[in-house]
């Protein structure tokens, strides 16, 4: 998927959705719940590329209803770091349904799916993982601010994009850094 994503080929995001597709078909929820929640996840994650890439609201929300499904079995107590990928990979929907739709309340929706991945995300264990989150946030708060006018919601964008940034270094990490400074 994430090759289908790099190159903008929608053929490859088709074929990684009906892959992922198969994959969880394969999983039995009950037998095989770790493996079907993960097909989920990625299922939506590839459904969000191919949305974003055709400008697609019914993908998106194909997306949305994967990583839903994902979080049936990747809970906030069970499996906390599935839990966390699955609430930021919602919080890229939403922050791609906003560029669609309902901006404001799209943005809203992805800036609470980061606060959600960020509880279980530990920066100590994580960074990366945690700037990057943090870095989403960073971007959807700010827009969202930008929308609002909102100075709360702008200076928690900043402290987002602080936190990322002490976190990774620019030579440790350069493209999430670059991401984050250009914010």
């Amino acid at each position: 998927a994430s090759l289908g994503d790099r190159r903008a080929d929608s053929q490859l995001l088709e074929e990684a959705a009906a892959a992922f597709e198969s994959a969880a078909a394969g999983y039995l929820k009950d037998s095989s719940p770790f493996g079907w929640a993960l097909a989920r996840n990625n299922q939506g994650d590839t459904y969000r590329m191919l949305g974003d890439l055709k400008r697609d609201t019914g993908l998106l929300r194909r997306a949305e209803a994967s990583l839903k499904n994902a979080m049936i079995v990747f809970t906030r107590e069970d499996e906390p770091a599935g839990w966390a990928m699955s609430q930021t990979n919602l919080g890229l929907v939403y922050r791609s349904l906003a560029r669609q739709e309902s901006k404001s309340e799209n943005l809203a929706a992805a800036i609470a799916a980061y606060r959600n991945a960020l509880e279980k995300t530990a920066r100590e264990t994580e960074p990366l993982s945690w700037a990057v989150i943090q870095n989403n946030l960073a971007e959807a708060s700010l827009t969202q601010g930008e929308l609002t006018g909102d100075k709360t919601v702008l200076t928690q964008a900043l402290a987002a994009i602080d936190a990322a940034l002490e976190e990774v270094s620019q030579t440790q990490f350069r493209q999430q850094w670059t991401s984050a400074q250009n914010n």
